[in-house]
């Protein structure tokens, strides 16, 4: 499974897949078994872009804010980027800052509901980079999708 900033599906010899994201072999009747096509966009059909809680393009949001990370634990390498509706005022309209804070803005507001907007005021958005804990959820979900 992948994003479009992620090398595409590897096939094994042994008819197994191996996902470029999370490193996890399956086999291709496994997936078939659940009614999922195995392609190398496959994780695109199925979310439009990688993992719902990660960044669009990831690598380009990462690139992006690279020296803006501020590390939380060296051992597990975990950073966290605050971003401000201030800071992104002065980014380019096609920065994938700009559009990972005005999809995170729009995720939030539609899970407050449409009579509760005007009760809010949005100060800041925090995103995490832990890859322990990204692996977790990259597992989770995966067993969501193949157990489904």
């Amino acid at each position: 499974l992948q994003s479009s900033d992620v090398p595409p599906l590897t096939n094994q010899p042994d008819s197994t897949f191996l996902c470029p994201r999370c490193n996890r072999s399956f086999s291709q009747q496994e997936a078939q078994e659940q009614g999922l096509e195995i392609t190398p966009d496959c994780f695109d059909q199925q979310c439009d872009f990688g993992f719902p809680w990660q960044p669009k393009n990831m690598t380009s949001f990462l690139q992006e804010n690279q020296d803006k990370f501020q590390v939380l634990d060296p051992v597990s390498n975990s950073q966290i980027l605050t971003i401000t509706p201030e800071s992104v005022q002065r980014l380019l309209s096609d920065s994938p800052t700009l559009i990972e804070f005005s999809r995170a803005r729009e995720m939030f507001f539609k899970f407050v509901g449409n009579d509760r907007q005007h009760d809010f005021v949005l100060e800041k958005i925090v995103f995490i980079n832990n890859p322990h804990t990204e692996q977790i959820f990259t597992d989770r979900f995966r067993s969501f999708i193949l157990d489904s």
